[in-house]
């Protein structure tokens, strides 16, 4: 993203090139469809629908006058982030999508969307008389009209503050095409890397990685791993087995997930005896408990729910209920 002029669409396809991807130019994908129906537009999600059932034909061509005017139409029926929404619908909410590479979109809201759905968000920038110059250049424009295109760009679509949420920024003006594309490459690569030994990746701000692509947590691991420690420690373990008496010698915390549920498989595998147990902490997503109770059932386990309500401050699970105003699927008690 970024203002007219700012180089975006000569990005887009250097980038799509290299990525053996496709450019899509937002414009053209959304609003030339939605500039194709006539008569009264459609509820929203029916118009998604549509879009992620490939349903909708788009226009042959509209001009830039047609398309603002069917901008406007679009933000005064939908979301304000609709133009995204239709361009995941499309192009991400696909079996097996390919790589898009989206030149032209336009809106903070969209933005925003965009961000929020893991897409890589670049802005483009340039000091204002580069702009100008190119919008003259390459429009054909006169001074005049290329200043009046960018304040009414500014206004309307507040394309300036998309800068402060992009992962990456970058200047124009000096505009060097190869080195430009290398370092979008580059900070895709920062963006989403992964640990050569684990899930943790870069997006989760916490997680730093050491010269050999190691987690600083797998990196702790493997320079203080002791194998005669291990074994000392499943020595104790295994001194647990059979102190329940005749009944349950250890107990394993599961929510159903993946990873407990792997802990407690594995705990069987080593022929203890354990009881599966989950918190009910009162603010639990409603899926928990019943999914835990069959984790359980299905291993041959037996499960308790241990209730620790009432060692829980308020304050705290009244920051959960804040925190958690827009979902449907926690339950409060």
């Amino acid at each position: 993203m970024g203002e007219p002029g700012s180089g975006k669409s000569t990005l887009a396809r250097k980038v799509a090139r290299k990525m053996r991807g496709q450019v899509v130019e937002a414009s053209k994908a959304v609003i030339f469809s939605v500039a194709a129906i006539s008569g009264r537009l459609p509820g929203e999600e029916t118009l998604l629908r549509g879009f992620r059932a490939r349903a909708i034909k788009k226009s042959a061509g509209i001009s830039r006058e047609q398309a603002l005017a069917t901008f406007f139409r679009i933000k005064d029926v939908y979301s304000s982030d609709f133009i995204a929404q239709a361009l995941h619908a499309r192009y991400v909410e696909q079996p097996n999508p390919k790589t898009i590479v989206v030149s032209g979109l336009r809106g903070f809201e969209n933005a925003a969307y965009c961000k929020l759905h893991n897409d890589f968000l670049i802005y483009l920038e340039a000091d204002n008389a580069t702009l100008v110059r190119r919008l003259m250049n390459d429009r054909g424009y006169d001074k005049e009209k290329a200043v009046r295109e960018l304040r009414k760009e500014r206004a309307l679509y507040r394309t300036r503050e998309v800068k402060r949420i992009a992962h990456l920024v970058i200047d124009t003006a000096d505009l060097n095409v190869a080195a430009t594309v290398r370092k979008i490459f580059q900070a895709i690569q920062d963006e989403f890397r992964m640990c050569k030994r684990c899930v943790n990746g870069a997006r989760n701000p916490a997680i730093k990685f050491d010269q050999d692509g190691y987690c600083q947590i797998c990196s702790s691991y493997l320079r203080y791993f002791d194998k005669k420690h291990l074994a000392m420690e499943l020595r104790l373990l295994d001194g647990f087995k059979g102190a329940g008496q005749g009944g349950d010698d250890v107990m394993v915390g599961i929510s159903g997930g993946k990873d407990s549920t792997a802990t407690l498989a594995t705990v069987l595998k080593m022929g203890f005896r354990p009881l599966a147990f989950t918190f009910d902490t009162g603010y639990l997503p409603e899926t928990t408990i019943p999914r835990a109770r069959q984790v359980a059932k299905q291993l041959g386990v037996d499960h308790q729910t241990i209730d620790i309500r009432s060692y829980i401050r308020g304050i705290d699970r009244l920051s959960y209920r804040v925190i958690s105003t827009n979902s449907h699927q926690i339950i409060f008690r």
